[in-house]
Parts: structure tokens; C-alpha cells; sequence
């Protein structure tokens, strides 16, 4: 069977895809957003914000918002579960809300679309 140069680049994106979410399933990835958000914590706590274990502040827009619906994104993907930049290195992730945490995707896919 005969691939062409996009199905063959479609085929290692899914294989990459599927990779990175087994790895938002593994107990690296928990210890790694239990490790952003002391982190946090202590950052906000230098600065005299005092916020409780029920919430969070946005890095993006500033807010204080619940915990539940914090969601961690990564600064930058590269197809490593380990490393300087890998999926598992806290300063390699920033803590957001889903607002902005869509906002910063639907730009990503915007800058793509213009490259190609």
C-alpha cells in the first residue's frame, strides 16, 4: 500500500495523540499537577496571597477560581514523557482555566492554519 507524506504525518500525530493520553492517565502526570500546584501555592503565598486548598488563581487571566475547574496546559509539547521540556516536568506546565486554556488552543490552531 502506498502512503502519501500527509497520511503518513497523520498516522505519527494519532500515535502521538494516543501516546500523550496514556500519559494524562498515569501517576506521573497526577504527582506532576500535585507538584505545579504546591509550587503555586507557595509562589502565591510569597506574595501575601493567601488562597485556600479549594481554589486557584489563573495564569493567564488572573482570576481566583475553584479548583475543579482548574486544567493544566502544557507550555510546550514535545513527544517525551520525561526531560527538560517533557510531559512530566512542572515547569513545563502552567495551572489555567478552561476558558483561557481554550482561548490559547484555538489560537495555536489558527497560527497552524497559516503556516500551511
Amino acid at each position: 500500500m502506498h502512503y502519501t507524506r500527509q497520511k503518513e504525518g497523520d498516522e505519527r500525530m494519532t500515535d502521538y495523540r494516543l501516546s500523550y493520553q496514556r500519559f494524562l492517565k498515569t501517576r506521573a502526570w497526577s504527582e506532576t499537577k500535585a507538584k505545579v500546584l504546591a509550587k503555586r501555592r507557595r509562589k502565591w503565598n510569597k506574595k501575601g496571597l493567601y488562597i485556600d486548598n479549594e481554589h486557584f488563581k489563573c495564569e493567564k487571566c488572573k482570576r481566583i477560581l475553584p479548583l475543579y475547574i482548574a486544567n493544566y496546559h502544557h507550555k510546550r509539547y514535545k513527544n517525551r514523557w520525561t526531560g527538560s521540556l517533557g510531559w512530566s516536568n512542572p515547569s513545563n506546565v502552567i495551572i489555567i482555566c478552561k476558558m483561557c486554556h481554550e482561548h490559547i488552543h484555538r489560537k495555536k490552531i489558527k497560527r497552524m492554519k497559516v503556516r500551511f
